[in-house]
């Protein structure tokens, strides 16, 4: 089969990694192309490579569309599938010269963009107008289907649920990696640790105000928030201010976190919206236990996959089958200055009470890889081709 991406990058995100792994998995038995807007490529993959992207306006834009359109007369895959919005919008606005085209989206969505009201606007058309010609649609989760469902009025019929893969075998190695003297200094009892872009969405102001009191306690606990990203120098200031340089680290982005994580004892994620957290699982790949807020959508479904993915928001911690559930922070951007929200209490209070107790961390600890398992790339890979072949 002839199985083509489309994807403005391979830069650090979750979308991105996905199709890392997935074209290194389905290249053993399948011709894997990928198409980028943009010549920037960070994740490993399998298969051909072409950038079809041009300057970011009007006739850059119809020089890619054509670029695309002559591509897919080339190659002519089986089928297209596409993540994030600019290559949504491609995929669908093409003419029907490929076999299949789905959308695998990864964002949860919101009917009211948090700061620009146009571009919920332009959203809302996108999905009542133009994707509705594409083949079928893909969530990364069934809460985030559902939402599709009602804000979008996506037929039922033409969605399918197809979980973000991790892969197993290779966080099973790159744990076991040595650390380095500096990465030795970094971690304390017991070590906290976040991995995400330093994005609004990502909440780790939150994370580092809670923190600040849970260390009242904890004195030996240290917090490592490990990626890159716009907010750097705000959680940098943040941190220095409240007078926790020695107790929290930014550490930059790197190609293997897992030899940190796997050192840690506490996975804290206080998202404020996903679509289905990787990091979250490859936490759980890497023997952790972890405290995630029960955001919309994701971590409920890996977490509690046998509860309703769909439910009111948390007020009080959950301890489910395979983590921890918190509620999920409101998202304010606050400094130093300002006093602890109910929820950054509640995350401090219960960060000391794992943090102090070894058998809870030890019950998560054990179970955590069964979890993991779900969502193994290889497993992910042949859902993949089901839902292709359907």
């Amino acid at each position: 089969m002839r199985i083509a991406f489309l994807i403005p990058s391979l830069t650090i995100g979750g979308a991105e990694k996905a199709v890392s792994l997935l074209t290194t998995e389905l290249s053993h038995q399948h011709d894997i192309y990928i198409m980028l807007l943009q010549k920037k490529i960070q994740f490993p993959y399998k298969g051909h490579v072409y950038v079809i992207g041009q300057e970011d306006n009007f006739q850059g834009r119809l020089h890619s569309y054509v670029s695309y359109f002559k591509l897919l007369r080339s190659i002519n895959p089986d089928v297209v599938i596409s993540l994030l919005t600019k290559a949504h919008t491609m995929n669908a606005l093409i003419p029907a010269i490929v076999k299949r085209r789905l959308i695998w989206v990864q964002n949860f969505p919101i009917q009211h963009h948090f700061r620009n009201k146009i571009i919920s606007l332009q959203n809302l058309l996108k999905w009542l107008t133009i994707y509705r010609g594409v083949d079928r649609i893909l969530a990364a989760s069934k809460l985030l289907a559902h939402k599709l469902m009602m804000l979008y009025r996506v037929d039922r019929k033409k969605i399918s649920v197809l979980y973000n893969p991790v892969n197993i075998t290779e966080i099973e190695t790159l744990k076991k990696y040595p650390l380095n003297d500096a990465e030795r200094d970094l971690f304390g009892s017991p070590t906290f640790i976040n991995v995400g872009r330093f994005t609004w969405q990502k909440g780790q102001w939150h994370l580092i105000r809670s923190f600040k009191e849970a260390s009242k306690e904890l004195e030996d606990a240290k917090l490592i928030i490990v990626g890159e990203g716009k907010m750097k120098f705000f959680l940098h200031s943040l941190i220095k201010k409240l007078n926790l340089n020695n107790r929290v680290t930014l550490f930059g982005p790197t190609s293997n976190p897992y030899k940190l994580m796997g050192r840690s004892d506490v996975f804290v994620f206080p998202s404020i919206k996903e679509g289905l957290p990787i990091s979250l699982i490859e936490a759980l790949a890497c023997g952790l236990t972890v405290m995630s807020s029960d955001c919309p959508s994701g971590p409920r479904e890996i977490l509690a996959p046998d509860t309703p993915y769909y439910d009111k928001p948390l007020k009080e911690p959950e301890f489910a089958k395979y983590g921890i559930l918190m509620p999920a922070p409101d998202g304010m951007l606050r400094d130093h200055t300002q006093g602890l929200t109910w929820c950054e209490k509640k995350w401090a209070e219960w960060m000391t009470i794992v943090g102090s107790d070894k058998n809870i961390r030890r019950r998560y600890a054990s179970i955590a890889p069964i979890r993991a398992f779900d969502f193994d790339v290889k497993k992910i890979g042949r859902t993949l081709l089901d839902i292709i072949s359907e």
